[in-house]
């Protein structure tokens, strides 16, 4: 049993970014009982845990990050833990290493660090720039999901009364009413009802706009000569669009938000309109798809039943799927379909990124589930595999992507096995929270997420809304929080929150995520169509103008030193080699120390060459 020992004081554990853990919180205890047992490539972001005490540290390398069990138990009100390896017939060696050190927090991942260094498995964020010059633009770039990809938006028409008019009265022939005739029932309805309305709602622009854009794609109708049928009521065609549009990347350059990360939730829109990932590549922003080769599901179900990613052939349904040692398959993403062999999957991974990189002019991708721990022992006599094979089949594809085509790559998770091939992570600062809580899924509580809907804008990513009981203190509280992760891969890999968590997401941890992004020197991320950056430009544009100058020093440089500041571990140092100093209040007093004056829940920075200081007190 480890950690039984009274010397010891506290867990260091790489869950996700990094907790500090009291050895004798209740709280904690039952949190980490409960979500027993973690294995070390899902279940923490990095191989190894380590232990606290008077005046020292351990910490335990799995230098076999596969078949590893760590489970929590509560021993004398104290939080101990059992490590076990299951042995394979791979008959891949065991070895743990075991490392004593100070007491400092940061020993630990720094033990690890080098260990990485040593086996020449660490690759730094300059190295990667040397391969892959692009991802020099990730240096300062805030990340953003831009939501809203049809080819019309409610914005692009100027007054919604007379174009619903003209759009409802066309003549049969014409090609305005062909194409009318053509919108499903309930958008011909909103369109007849919009000129008698005092003020044209949301949701029937919406609803007609949305509808306009499926048949002007589908019959191939050229914007440019639809929009000849009305010309003073609609604008240049090269400039429609919500989210994904030149006019929310142009509105992004007049705010001075010059380099960004522009993640797309799928390629579809993107196809229809190339010119807009062009254009954001030339003002030197990276846009990138989402895409997915995690679950397989037959051609046949539903299309409410399936997603686009998930789409293959008959035979890759056949033959493709991961096998369990009994023979059955193992089921995939929410219960549906089957999760899908990376071996078996790559001739269908190349060919449809080919098929995409062909028509748009991404310079991003990002790779759902690759890096996000859940590897597969496969028992499929068509393509064997164990979870280290299935690891690097899943390296090897992102590697050919970033190769073939210069990309930058991104991935769900960020666990260490992942940190030689991507350049970004999401969901390390904040992951996934809650799943499979009621109380975040049920339509009448207060905590709900929201749905994934209307399409412009999910309201699952896009609604506030406060975070429910119980989970502040073991993702958001500073007093708990380290920067593990970071002091490894800091100058490495560019991390930030999961897409389902973003810096705005939930209402009552606005704050502490603005001042964490400073501390850690990881970037924001925010959900985006033109309606939510016209609410949220000022507040954005506050945290840009204070977070991007510094990371386009820190981002290449290691998280060398984390301090708590006062007793009470409100107020936390960073450093970033020997040139940039952050220190955050989490709390409500200001916090004073020679030329450093940080108000309550706000972040002071300085540049140690220059003695340059800027500081930010975010809004809520």
């Amino acid at each position: 049993m480890i950690g039984a020992s009274p010397e010891i004081t506290a867990w260091i554990l790489p869950l996700h970014g990094g907790s500090y853990v009291p050895a004798d919180d209740p709280e904690w205890i039952e949190h980490l009982v409960n979500g027993s047992p973690l294995n070390t490539t899902e279940g923490l972001s990095m191989p190894w845990f380590a232990m606290q005490g008077e005046g020292f540290t351990v910490t335990y390398i799995l230098e076999n990050p596969f078949h590893n069990a760590l489970t929590f138990a509560s021993e004398e009100g104290r939080l101990t833990a059992r490590m076990t390896h299951t042995f394979t017939a791979s008959g891949e060696e065991y070895t743990v290493t075991a490392i004593l050190g100070s007491e400092d927090v940061l020993a630990p991942p720094r033990a690890y660090r080098r260990w990485l260094i040593g086996r020449g498995e660490f690759i730094s964020m300059r190295d990667k720039i040397a391969r892959t010059p692009r991802a020099e633009r990730l240096l300062g770039a805030a990340h953003v999901y831009l939501w809203g990809d049809d080819l019309l938006a409610r914005e692009d028409v100027s007054d919604w009364r007379a174009f619903a008019s003209r759009l409802a009265s066309a003549e049969s022939d014409s090609l305005a009413g062909r194409v009318f005739s053509l919108m499903n029932d309930e958008a011909r309805q909103a369109a007849v009802q919009l000129p008698a309305a005092e003020w044209p709602d949301r949701y029937n622009t919406g609803l007609v706009a949305q509808e306009l854009s499926r048949v002007l794609a589908e019959q191939g109708v050229s914007p440019e000569v639809f929009r000849a049928e009305f010309p003073d009521l609609l604008g240049d065609p090269a400039t429609w669009g919500d989210g994904y549009s030149t006019k929310m990347l142009d509105a992004f350059q007049e705010a001075g938000l010059d380099r960004l990360w522009l993640g797309l939730p799928g390629w579809e829109g993107a196809m229809r309109r190339p010119h807009v990932a062009a254009h954001a590549g030339e003002i030197g922003h990276l846009m990138a798809t989402y895409d997915s080769y995690h679950s397989i599901h037959s051609p046949g179900t539903p299309p409410d039943q399936t997603w686009p990613t998930a789409q293959f052939d008959e035979h890759l349904w056949e033959t493709g799927g991961v096998m369990n040692a009994d023979g059955s398959y193992s089921t995939g993403f929410r219960g549906r379909g089957r999760h899908l062999s990376p071996l078996a999957a790559r001739p269908h991974v190349e060919r449809r990124v080919r098929e995409i990189m062909a028509r748009v002019p991404f310079s991003s991708w990002f790779m759902d589930c690759d890096a996000f721990g859940e590897l597969f022992d496969d028992f499929h006599p068509l393509h064997p595999a164990t979870m280290r094979g299935d690891m690097e089949a899943r390296l090897g594809r992102m590697a050919w992507i970033r190769d073939t085509f210069g990309l930058v790559i991104g991935s769900e998770g960020g666990s260490a096995y992942a940190t030689p091939v991507i350049h970004l992570a999401h969901g390390m600062m904040t992951p996934v929270i809650g799943w499979g809580d009621p109380r975040l899924t049920g339509r009448d509580s207060p905590y709900y997420l929201g749905q994934y809907h209307p399409p412009d804008g999910p309201r699952v990513f896009m609604q506030p809304v406060p975070l429910a009981p119980g989970y502040e203190k073991f993702h958001f509280d500073p007093r708990f929080r380290l920067p593990l992760y970071e002091a490894v891969f800091h100058d490495s890999v560019v991390a930030t929150h999961h897409w389902r968590s973003g810096s705005l997401k939930f209402s009552d941890q606005v704050v502490t995520n603005a001042l964490l992004e400073a501390l850690y020197q990881v970037p924001p991320l925010y959900h985006l169509n033109l309606r939510e950056w016209r609410r949220l430009r000022d507040q954005i544009v506050a945290r840009y103008e204070f977070w991007s100058p510094l990371h386009r020093i820190t981002g290449l440089l290691p998280l060398t030193e984390f301090d708590w500041l006062t007793a009470d571990r409100l107020v936390q140092r960073t450093q970033f080699g020997e040139r940039i100093e952050v220190i955050a209040n989490f709390g409500s007093d200001e916090w004073t120390n020679g030329e450093a004056r940080v108000p309550g829940h706000s972040v002071w920075a300085r540049d140690m060459d220059s003695g340059a200081a800027t500081a930010l007190t975010p809004q809520p």
